[in-house]
């Protein structure tokens, strides 16, 4: 089993990715393999909406960037993280244009286990956290069943290891990221996956 981990921050020791860590460190004590993959370092472009992912049989972005790299690595996945700073209450710019990409171009794998990560040095936390998992909500994951909002608190690098429920989550998320993915995974031949609804769009301005 395998995990992608994406990391949205531009700082690659900051607390953004020490919670993947802990997260992935539980997995991998699980015999889960995890692939981090950090993007907020990069100069990702956004979506211009010009739907040629759309018609393509691989779903590729026009942009050949870290999305089609990701794309390609999601298809081999059972699993996603995906974790941001706080900027403003909302998730980094870069991790922001990544997102709308990769989800948009319909190559993300439905029925797939994702859980979000969101750090933060005060307040706006959950705006991240939500503005993640609202990626996930609209393509058919599975998300981590958590003992709490999976935020993490820090200023400097590594201070979030001070936050001890953040730590204790982090790793409680990894351990039920496994079970969950274990317990698919052990089930799909019993019990089928649902087959995808054909979506209906509805606009409300005449």
């Amino acid at each position: 089993m395998k995990v992608l981990a994406i990391n949205g921050s531009p700082n690659a020791h900051g607390n953004t990715a020490k919670a993947i860590e802990l997260v992935a460190e539980a997995l991998r004590e699980e015999g889960v393999e995890v692939e981090v993959v950090q993007v907020g370092n990069l100069p990702v472009r956004s979506c211009i909406d010009c739907r040629k992912c759309r018609e393509r049989a691989d779903h590729r972005c026009v942009f050949d960037d870290i999305v089609n790299v990701c794309i390609e690595k999601a298809q081999s996945c059972d699993g996603f993280i995906f974790g941001s700073p706080t900027y403003y209450a909302g998730m980094s710019g870069a991790m922001k244009a990544f997102m709308d990409r990769l989800f948009f171009t319909g190559a993300m794998p439905p029925y797939k286990v994702g859980m979000a990560i969101a750090a933060v040095r005060r307040t706006g936390g959950l705006d991240v956290y939500h503005q993640i998992n609202n990626f996930m909500d609209i393509t058919n994951f599975i998300r981590v069943p958590l003992p709490y909002w999976s935020v993490v608190y820090g200023n400097r690098d590594g201070d979030m290891v001070g936050d001890e429920e953040g730590v204790c989550v982090m790793r409680s998320a990894g351990k039920q990221m496994a079970w969950l993915m274990k317990s698919l995974a052990h089930a799909k031949d019993a019990v089928p996956m649902p087959e995808l609804p054909e979506r209906c769009f509805t606009n409300f301005i005449r």
